[in-house]
């Protein structure tokens, strides 16, 4: 058995309890998780899981959260060959991460270390 395969078992049997906790950070964890789990064989179900979680994450005001989501949305985006849609959502995190630290008064501007897709 494929180690990604084991992984994408063992993370949808953790989405019954973290459902069954009803704590949200944790249906969102295990969401996440299950999302980088399936992101190399299947990438449009982990998109939509991704969303799931970024979804849920909204309702928590959980900026940093939410930042960290979309930058792995964005990245799903890429995989699934909607480069325009990857795009525009990489900005949404940058900007987050952005707010975080002017509100934290640590504001310094700085030059992002970028990588290619």
């Amino acid at each position: 058995m494929r180690a990604t395969t084991l992984a994408s078992e063992v993370l949808e049997l953790a989405l019954h309890p973290a459902f069954a906790s009803e704590t949200i950070q944790t249906v969102i964890a295990a969401k996440n998780n299950l999302a980088l789990a399936y992101a190399v064989d299947e990438p449009d179900r982990a998109l939509m899981l991704a969303e799931e979680a970024f979804e849920l994450s909204q309702q928590q005001g959980d900026r940093h959260r939410e930042a960290a989501l979309l930058s792995n949305v964005a990245d799903l985006l890429q995989a699934t060959g909607m480069h325009a849609d990857a795009m525009a959502r990489i900005e949404q995190p940058v900007a987050i991460y952005a707010e975080i630290r002017i509100q934290a008064g640590a504001y310094q501007p700085e030059i992002w270390k970028l990588s290619e897709w």
